[in-house]
């Protein structure tokens, strides 16, 4: 068992997945990236959640992962057992790194948008002032770091501002509005 694709330098981590105390028939699966890498062979119950497959294969292999892909090329329902979804003894499935592309994106409304653009900048435009700062991803985390500055009375700055947002769960909590980065598109990679 083993990943597919050009990369024949590969990495993996055996361990049995603890997705649930329902002992019966166990299968093996191996995970790989895109790239043909292998993050991680897992042995599984029929009755374990493709969701703690997920899971082991995020923390294995440290990246935030958008889906998994079975060898017959359909995305795997995360809600599904691993005998639901059809995987058999063997089977190699394809992690897909998620990925944030730069734009913009509305954030609550007394923050208003973020723009995510290339060379890892960004900037947040709200009612109450404006940061100017760079990102970066970190597992599951988009870390952004800037100057914020008032927009409204006094004008104050804050040399040191932080934010962190989960990867996860950004994309749904944050629409994105707008393809517009002043710069030529690039994709965000959520890999550490």
């Amino acid at each position: 068992m083993g990943c597919g694709g050009s990369n024949t330098a590969k990495t993996s981590t055996e361990a049995s997945v603890p997705a649930t105390k329902v002992d019966g028939p166990k299968i093996a699966l191996s995970v790989c990236l895109l790239s043909g890498t292998e993050i991680v062979k897992a042995e599984l119950s029929l009755t374990a959640a493709v969701a703690s497959l997920v899971e082991h294969a995020e923390q294995t292999g440290n990246v935030a992962i958008s889906s998994l892909v079975s060898p017959d090329g359909s995305t795997l329902d995360t809600g599904s057992t691993i005998k639901g979804a059809g995987l058999q003894n063997g089977d190699v499935v394809t992690a897909v790194p998620l990925v944030i592309p730069p734009g913009t994106y509305k954030l609550d409304a007394h923050d208003g948008f973020i723009t995510l653009g290339p060379d890892d900048e960004f900037r947040i435009a709200g009612d109450s002032g404006y940061v100017n700062g760079t990102f970066s991803i970190n597992r599951f985390s988009l870390c952004a770091k800037g100057e914020w500055s008032s927009n409204a009375g006094p004008h104050r700055t804050e040399p040191n501002w932080t934010a962190e947002y989960d990867l996860r769960t950004f994309l749904d909590e944050h629409p994105h509005v707008s393809d517009e980065t002043n710069d030529k598109p690039r994709l965000v990679r959520a890999l550490s």
